[in-house]
């Protein structure tokens, strides 16, 4: 800007910010993620998270896709910036009409009325789109007008609801089923379906420039047969987005977005829910009670009373890791007898991914710590780790833990459901074991009566040793 006065520099200036705004707005128009943050700028401030959501929709505004499922954890924004995507859905496609369909009346009302009063008084929003006005004279709650169309431009309801028109170009699904026990009600759960997939696509037509219908499912999948899983099944999906609360980083779990939830408030959640509602709803990995090994759960003690302290020994199971992405795990406790009856009270757990030159270390602190005097490790047959094992409890000055190898040869996933009912009924937890040792008990918890080949078993498998080692051994294995 050499040579030129103040005053052409400010001009210059102001030129520049009035070419800058105008290019803002261009983008904005034509991109969710733009507009998201141009509309609502401070609610979208470090959420980089939450741009794969925004990415999806834009996928269905530029026609790339037609079918589109998004699940992510509560408060996420998804809804939010599915009401964004709609203004500018509309914005682009005035003569379009959208069908949003939600679990209840209430939330399809508040969503109808979000975008709706957005159109009518949001300056902004305005900004975006001078010419989308609402037909003052056609501007229900749950079916409003633009002006200039003919037929209605959005409509809704909740998933029973019968007023909610024909035709619709966009159909837009939003948590149809508003709980766990709504999805395991089979009655409550057939009809929904029913309704999804009948009634509500039977209601789905081209729009005046022949392009096909378009969906997005939104919402909590609850369970192997919801519409999500049905569909997905089927290939129906051009495009499916699931994002789970906690991500792995170098094997530690934090929050997918710290700008949503602090991994510190997940923490907490999830020690304070039921398993299945949290990895469905929080995880994306519905999991029903009908399809877990321990469906009956876990009995749990508030302590270790004298009786239990001074009339037991103290014992541990021990799995080592074999390969790369196997977990060691141990289980200290105290194995109990009344008349004919065992019982073992789990003191404390090592359920680590740690290398072997970490996990020579933590075993046997974890053993000395807890005062154990028998341990069973399983071994293979060139394994060295009990020998190891004993020269590390020499080293330390301890001689008071006698190590039990053995090795098994009976199937692992016929052992497991063999001893599913001694597990449950003679493994006694500490009342505080899900928060306790999370990852242990969330793999206990959620693990599947059918496991796919690649399913985590570590934990399980000792599990089932500890029952073996407590009930006595209904089958016989192979002392080394």
């Amino acid at each position: 800007m050499a040579g030129m006065t103040r005053f052409d520099k400010i001009k210059a200036i102001e030129k520049m910010k009035a070419l800058q705004y105008e290019l803002e707005v261009r983008e904005a128009r034509s991109n969710v993620w733009n507009a998201a943050n141009f509309l609502y700028p401070n609610v979208f401030e470090d959420r980089g998270a939450t741009k794969e959501v925004a990415e999806a929709y834009q996928l269905v505004l530029d026609r790339k896709i037609e079918k589109l499922r998004i699940s992510a954890p509560p408060r996420f924004t998804k809804t939010f910036l599915k009401n964004i995507f709609t203004f500018l859905y509309l914005g682009n496609n005035p003569m379009n009409l959208i069908m949003s369909i939600t679990g209840t009346e209430e939330l399809a009302i508040d969503s109808s009325k979000f975008v709706r009063d957005g159109i009518a008084h949001s300056e902004d929003v305005n900004i975006l789109f001078p010419d989308l006005r609402v037909n003052p004279k056609d501007a229900s709650k749950s079916s409003w007008k633009l002006v200039g169309s003919e037929r209605p431009s959005f409509v809704t309801g909740g998933i029973f609801s019968k007023n909610i028109g024909k035709g619709a170009n966009l159909l837009v699904t939003d948590d149809i089923f508003s709980s766990f026990g709504e999805y395991s009600s089979e009655v409550s759960r057939r009809k929904i379906l029913q309704e999804r997939f009948t009634t509500l696509d039977d209601r789905t037509e081209n729009d005046i420039n022949k392009n096909p219908p378009q969906i997005i499912d939104l919402g909590t999948s609850w369970g192997k047969e919801d519409h999500f899983n049905i569909n997905s099944r089927n290939g129906y999906y051009d495009l499916e987005v699931k994002v789970a609360a906690f991500t792995d980083i170098g094997g530690k779990m934090i929050t997918v977005c710290p700008a949503w939830r602090t991994t510190e408030w997940l923490e907490r959640k999830k020690a304070s829910m039921d398993t299945y509602e949290w990895e469905a709803s929080y995880m994306q990995n519905p999991i029903v009670p009908e399809g877990l090994m321990y469906r009956d759960g876990f009995t749990t003690y508030a302590r270790i009373t004298e009786e239990i302290h001074n009339n037991s020994k103290l014992r541990c199971v021990v799995d080592p890791a074999n390969q790369g992405d196997d977990f060691l795990v141990a289980i200290a406790y105290y194995e109990y007898i009344v008349g004919r009856d065992r019982f073992a009270y789990v003191k404390d757990v090592l359920y680590t991914k740690a290398d072997m030159t970490q996990t020579l270390i933590q075993l046997p602190n974890f053993l000395i710590q807890n005062e154990v005097v028998e341990c069973v490790i399983e071994i293979n047959k060139e394994s060295m780790f009990v020998n190891w094992m004993e020269e590390k409890m020499k080293d330390a000055g301890h001689f008071k833990t006698m190590f039990k190898p053995y090795y098994q040869r009976q199937n692992k996933l016929e052992r497991i459901r063999e001893y599913t009912t001694a597990v449950q009924k003679n493994i006694i937890f500490p009342e505080n074991w899900k928060g306790k040792w999370k990852e242990f008990s969330s793999g206990i918890l959620t693990f599947p009566r059918v496991p796919g080949k690649k399913a985590k078993d570590d934990h399980v498998d000792c599990l089932t040793k500890v029952a073996e080692e407590t009930v006595g051994s209904l089958k016989k294995v192979i002392l080394v």
